[in-house]
Order: structure tokens, then sequence, then C-alpha cells
């Protein structure tokens, strides 16, 4: 009876000092996602744009670039290849919105009936997804 009471109390010390002896691990993430649209002088979206093509400063020093993904927001073919995407139209620096607005115009005149779109405005009621191509430009001129 005591050999039964004694394991139990030996598991629990070991896994005790098990615990104590194992270091903490600190890990540490920095991942900034920059999304980039780029226009020629008439405003028309560039593609084929390359990781090369691109330059990324942080208190004047060069920044490598580790990850690359070019997408072109040309409409999709099938349910399947649909998108969900959450605009949001940031007015922190009113001059730009000018801008701001006819990039998100831009965005939403190459999605498809397939594409599952938002438009967020600041301190408006949040907007529901929505296929319809008129609804999302609409919100987008609300901005």
């Amino acid at each position: 009876m005591a050999l039964t009471r004694l394991l139990p109390a030996l598991v629990l010390a070991s896994a005790a000092t098990a615990a104590q002896s194992v270091p903490p691990v600190g890990l540490r993430a920095n991942i900034v996602e920059l999304v980039a649209v780029a226009l020629d002088d008439q405003g028309t979206p560039v593609v084929g744009l390359q990781d090369s093509d691109f330059e990324i400063e942080e208190d004047g020093r060069l920044m490598p670039i580790s990850t690359f993904a070019a997408k072109n927001a040309d409409a999709t073919g099938s349910p399947a290849d649909g998108r969900a995407v959450v605009l949001w139209l940031d007015d922190t620096v009113p001059e730009r919105a000018k801008s701001i607005k006819r990039i998100a115009r831009l965005f939403a005149e190459q999605t498809s009936g397939h594409d599952a779109v938002a438009v967020l405005l600041p301190n408006q009621p949040s907007d529901d997804m929505t296929s319809n191509k008129n609804l999302v430009m609409k919100r987008i001129d609300a901005f």
C-alpha cells in the first residue's frame, strides 16, 4: 500500500523536476507584408513585375525581400478561383484619398462574379461581402 502511494508521488516529482530543467524558449518573428499596386503614367496597372523591380528601405537601409508574389487583379474563371477580398479604405492621409479611391476602383473593375468583396470605411458600419460589382463601386464612391 505504501508503494502504491509512493509511485504517483515519484512520477509527480519527476515531472516537476523535468519542467524546471527545460529552459524557456523565446521566439520572435518579424513579418512585414507589403502590398503594392504599380501603375504607369496613364494609370494602367503594370504587370509582369519581379522582386528585382522593387527596393524596400527601412531607416535608409536597403532591406532584403525574402518572399515575393506577383498578383494580378484579373477576372477569375470559376467559383473555385474566386477570392475573398476586403478593401480597407483608410483616410488617415486625406491628400491621398483620391488616389486610394482610384486604385480601389481599378481593382474592383477587375473582379468577377466569383469574387466576394467587402469595402470597409473608417467610422462606418462594416460592409457585407458581395459579388455585386455595382455595390462594391457604390461603397468605394462613398469614401
